[in-house]
Formats: structure tokens, C-alpha cells, sequence
């Protein structure tokens, strides 16, 4: 078996959604020859923001940055991982094939020449999400931005160049990222290669549906309202039309969403719960009839997508104009999408058609969107990078 060296900064028992896509490459790879060796940091780094339940993490080796008690612990750790990273590598690099590095945070993707060129190993950039290539939701443009923004973005697009020139992959969550990217730093696209997330079978296996009320339930888990703002007032309003309607959101914006809801008086009709483990959330998710996606960029797809697909719920898809799940879902039975610009109208209609579409052709929609076969397509990425 070849041990692949995985630096990622997110990982179990962070409480949040960054750590699963590495946990994942873990838990698949050596179905396919390769053995993950974690690099993450001491768990203290993340705060409170940590859960008692985190997946089972005995089956692959892990290393992590010792916990060092300083004021802004979690700044200090991301500013020192870089250099652990590399004194890593630098110690166990006879034990190693390859190295893949997980943004975010992406500064350690500097270190690419010298794991590439020095070290002779095959070294992958995962990016996941844009760094450079990112000018805020919505899918705003370059000239949308501050002058700050775009000063951070530019500096950040040197280290991308330099990083992407001497990868031997790079790897982004979707495919229009990926594109992207081939206009951003065209020079090196050849390299450039899309992995979709998407969901882990096992995790579906027994889950047991949990209704929060009897009436018709609508769920959002993850982010509503730092993408779409609008929209959530808009949603509430059209809610109060639709009393048999109940609306479960989970997720760290609960304290947010609790104010509108109480400023907008449809306390009746919404439950909102912070941030739940995963298993739990699944449950909650099985025990709702429809679920609601937001997302603020057009090259986001996230993750929720392929839970609600896995469990068979219709789902109102509220994304920008040109989103990547528009192309990659507009014709999967019971997705609806409504695109922006956003209106109370729209949404309305959006919500209308989400409660006539039937759940019998749901199933089955995620099949090509496993957590398996992502890993399948890193580990033929990284036996091709050795040769």
C-alpha cells in the first residue's frame, strides 16, 4: 500500500462542515491502494466549536499540532501550521508518496515547491472552494468588490500561481470552479480536475425518521442567510400563507433566524435548532417532506444537495443565475430551481411547485454522487502523479 501524507487543517471533532470531504478521501482510499496519514491540528484549536460525537477516526494514522495556550489560539495555529507541515514532511518523508493538501486555510499550498521539486513528491492541491477566484455571493464579479478585496484576492492569486505551477493536480469541489480557474490561471488547466462531494451510503443505512411536529415539514440545514438575506424575509412572509406548513432549520445561523422569526410573528411555524451532528440531522432530514438549499455563489454546490437527494426529498433550489446546481440538477426529478434575481413572487411560485412534486422518483437520483467514487477518481489522480 502507498501512504498518502493528507494536511488538513479541518478535521473531527470539528463541529462544522469543512472537515468531511478529508474524513471521507480517508475512510475510501485504501479501498483503492492508498494509506491516508492525517495532518490536522490539537482539537483545543477549534474552540468550543467541537462535538462529543465525531465519526470513528481509529482506522487511519493522525498527527496534530501540539496545543499551544496563546491569545487568538486558532489564528496562531493557522498561521504555524504551515511550518509543521513542513517539518513533517521533512521528518517522515521516506515513510510518504505523496502529499495532498486540503484548503482551506490555502497558505500552506506554498509549500508546494518544495515537496514537488526538493523532495520528489507528487504533491495534489485540493481546493474545494475558491480563494483568489472569490468576490463575494451572488455571484459578484471582480468589479463589485472594494479595492481591499480585490488588493487580498491579487495576493492571493500570485501564491496560486505559484503553487498551481509546480502541483502536480489540483482538484476542485465542481466542475465550474474548475472552469473557472482554467480562465483565472489558464497556464497550468491541464492539471486541473473536478471531485464532486457527495454522500457516504454507510451514513444512510438505519436512519430512523424524526418529525419535529405533525405538520408538513420544510428543513434547511447549513447557511440561509448570509447568502440570501432577502430571501429569508421574503420566505417567512410567504410561510404565514401556508399555515399546514412548518419550517425546520438547523444550523449556526439559529440565532439569526429566531430574530426574524419573532420580529415577522411566525414563531408558530419555524423550529430552529443549532448545529446538530450529523447522524442526527440525517434523522431530521428523513422526518421532514421537503427541503430548502440556499447558496450564494455560482460555482457552490456544498453538500446538503446529495443528503436531500440520498433521502428522497423534493427540494427548492434558491441559487444564483448560472449556479452549477441549475446545470447539474435543473432536470432531476423533484429538484426545483428558482434562479435570481429573487422575489417574493418567485419564491412563492418556487414553494408551490415544491409542495405538488411527489416523492415516488426521488430515489436512486444519487447514485453518481457517492463519497466512493470521488476517492476512486483522487487515488487514480494520484497514481497517475506518480509516474
Amino acid at each position: 500500500m502507498k501512504q498518502v501524507l493528507i494536511a488538513s487543517f479541518y478535521f473531527p471533532p470539528y463541529a462544522g462542515i469543512s472537515w468531511v470531504r478529508a474524513f471521507k478521501f480517508c475512510k475510501f482510499l485504501p479501498e483503492y491502494g492508498w494509506t491516508p496519514w492525517v495532518l490536522t491540528v490539537d482539537k483545543r484549536y477549534y474552540g468550543s466549536k467541537t462535538t462529543n460525537r465525531p465519526p470513528n477516526l481509529e482506522f487511519f494514522k493522525q498527527s496534530r499540532l501540539p496545543y499551544i495556550p496563546v491569545p487568538a489560539a486558532k489564528t496562531f495555529a493557522s498561521l504555524l501550521y504551515p511550518l509543521y507541515l513542513l517539518l513533517f514532511v521533512l521528518k517522515n518523508r521516506s515513510q510518504l508518496d505523496a502529499v495532498l493538501m486540503i484548503g482551506s486555510p490555502y497558505h500552506p499550498f506554498l509549500l508546494t515547491p518544495i515537496f514537488r521539486r526538493l523532495l520528489r513528491l507528487p504533491t495534489l492541491l485540493d481546493f474545494r472552494d475558491a480563494w483568489s477566484y472569490n468576490f463575494g455571493f451572488d455571484g459578484e464579479q471582480a468589479s463589485d468588490t472594494s479595492l481591499l478585496t480585490k488588493l487580498k484576492n491579487n495576493f492571493f492569486l500570485k501564491i496560486e500561481q505559484i503553487s498551481l505551477q509546480h502541483a502536480s493536480v489540483a482538484t476542485f469541489a465542481t466542475s465550474t470552479l474548475r472552469d473557472e480557474y482554467a480562465s483565472l490561471i489558464p497556464d497550468y488547466q491541464n492539471k486541473y480536475h473536478a471531485i464532486f462531494n457527495g454522500y457516504d451510503e454507510d451514513d444512510f443505512r438505519d436512519i430512523t425518521p424524526v418529525s419535529v411536529t405533525k405538520n408538513k415539514t420544510i428543513v434547511l440545514a447549513g447557511k440561509f442567510h448570509i447568502y440570501t438575506p432577502a430571501i429569508v424575509s421574503y420566505f417567512f412572509e410567504i410561510l404565514r400563507d401556508i399555515p399546514e406548513l412548518t419550517f425546520l432549520y438547523i444550523g449556526e445561523e439559529n440565532k439569526t433566524i429566531e430574530s426574524i422569526v419573532r420580529k415577522l410573528n411566525v414563531n408558530d411555524q419555524v423550529i430552529s435548532m443549532d448545529y446538530q451532528p450529523y447522524d442526527q440531522v440525517l434523522r431530521l432530514i428523513a422526518g421532514s417532506d421537503y427541503c430548502l438549499l440556499t447558496t450564494g455563489l455560482v460555482n457552490g454546490m456544498g453538500t446538503k444537495i446529495f443528503d436531500y437527494l440520498a433521502l428522497g426529498k423534493p427540494t427548492l433550489c434558491l441559487v444564483p443565475q448560472g449556479s452549477i446546481i441549475t446545470s447539474q440538477f435543473s432536470k432531476t426529478p423533484g429538484i426545483v430551481i428558482s434562479e435570481a434575481p429573487h422575489s417574493k413572487e418567485r419564491i412563492k411560485n418556487g414553494i408551490n411547485e415544491l409542495l405538488s412534486t411527489g416523492h415516488s422518483s426521488m430515489k436512486g437520483q444519487a447514485k453518481q454522487f457517492t463519497r466512493k467514487k470521488a476517492a476512486e477518481k483522487l487515488a487514480i489522480l494520484l497514481d497517475n502523479a506518480m509516474h
